[in-house]
C-alpha cells in the first residue's frame, strides 16, 4: 500500500531536478509519498492529494503538519478519474498543463484512464510516474504461476496491456525502472491538440446548469469536443444564438436521444 524509501528518495531527486512547483498524486493512503513529496516542493509548492479515503489521510496528517508542510497539500477526497475530470474543467479548463509532475498509485485497473486524465494536466517537459507496474515480476512470468491469485493474473493482464500502450504512445517519452516494484515514467513531450468533430453524436446536446436553465447546443455548428477517456467532453457551442464555451461533464444517452452534460459548479449563468 505505501511506497518505498528509495523509491521516494529518487522521486524527491527528480522534483528538485525539475524545478517541480505543482503536483498531483492519485492514491493517498496514509501519505507517506504525499509527505515525500511536499518535503521536496519550495516554499510556495502545491500537491493536489486525491484518495478514495479521507480516513486513511487523517491517519498520515498530524506527521505532515509536525513536518510544516501542511499548508502544501490540496486533499480532495473521492474516485480518482471523477476528480481528475473535475480538475479539467476547473477555472474553464485553465488547469490543464499546469502541472509539473503527477503520481498514480491508486486503482490498478484504471491506470490507462489516469493516463489519459493527467497527460492533459501537466505540462509540455511534465513528466508522470505510475507505480506498480511491474506488479511483483509478474508482467515478465508466465500468467498462470502458482500462488497467484485470480486479483494478481487481472492486474498483471492490465499491467502487460498498459505497459504496452504507454511505449506505443508517441505523446510521451517513457521508461520503467526496477526500483520498487516498478515505477513507469513518462515524459509528455509536445501540446495535445483538441480532437474536433464536424457534427456531435447526437441530434441534439442540452447541458444543464439547474433545474430550470439549459445551454442548448446547436447540432449544425462545428463543436470542438475534448475526449478524455471514455468520456466526451463539450467545450465549446452556442448559447442564445452566441459563440460560448459550454459546460464540461459526463454525457449520458438518455432513450430519446437526448444528452445532458452534469454542469462544473461556476459563477456565471453561462460560461
Amino acid at each position: 500500500m505505501g511506497s518505498s524509501p528509495d523509491q521516494m528518495q529518487f522521486f524527491s531527486v527528480l522534483l528538485k531536478l525539475m524545478g517541480a512547483r505543482s503536483t498531483i498524486e492519485v492514491g493517498v493512503f496514509t501519505g507517506y509519498s504525499l509527505l515525500s513529496t511536499a518535503l521536496a516542493l519550495p516554499a510556495g509548492g502545491k500537491v493536489v492529494a486525491i484518495d478514495v479515503s479521507r480516513e486513511c489521510y487523517e491517519l498520515g496528517r498530524p506527521v505532515i503538519e509536525a513536518a510544516g508542510v501542511a499548508h502544501k497539500v490540496d486533499f480532495r477526497e473521492g474516485d480518482g478519474l471523477a476528480v481528475l475530470d473535475g480538475m479539467l474543467c476547473e477555472d474553464g479548463g485553465a488547469r490543464a498543463g499546469a502541472f509539473d509532475f503527477a503520481y498514480a498509485d491508486a486503482d490498478k485497473l484504471q491506470y490507462a484512464g489516469y493516463h489519459e486524465r493527467l497527460l492533459r494536466l501537466v505540462r509540455v517537459g511534465g513528466v508522470i510516474a505510475y507505480d506498480n507496474t511491474l506488479w511483483g515480476g509478474s508482467v515478465a512470468m508466465p500468467r498462470d504461476m502458482p500462488g497467484s491469485s485470480d486479483y494478481d493474473r487481472l492486474v498483471r493482464d492490465s499491467f502487460l496491456r498498459f505497459n504496452a500502450a504507454v511505449a506505443a504512445d508517441d505523446r510521451v517519452e517513457a521508461c520503467i525502472l526496477p526500483i520498487a516494484d516498478g515505477v513507469t515514467l513518462c515524459r509528455r513531450r509536445h501540446a495535445l491538440p483538441p480532437r474536433q468533430v464536424k457534427h456531435p453524436p447526437f441530434p441534439l446536446l442540452i447541458a444543464q446548469h439547474d433545474e430550470d436553465e439549459f445551454l442548448v447546443l446547436d447540432p449544425d455548428i462545428h463543436h470542438t469536443c475534448g475526449i478524455i477517456g471514455i468520456r466526451p467532453y463539450i467545450v465549446c457551442g452556442m448559447s442564445r444564438g452566441q459563440p460560448t464555451r459550454a459546460v464540461c461533464g459526463r454525457i449520458v444517452e438518455l432513450p430519446t436521444r437526448v444528452v445532458t452534460a452534469a454542469s462544473c459548479h461556476t459563477p456565471n449563468k453561462y460560461y
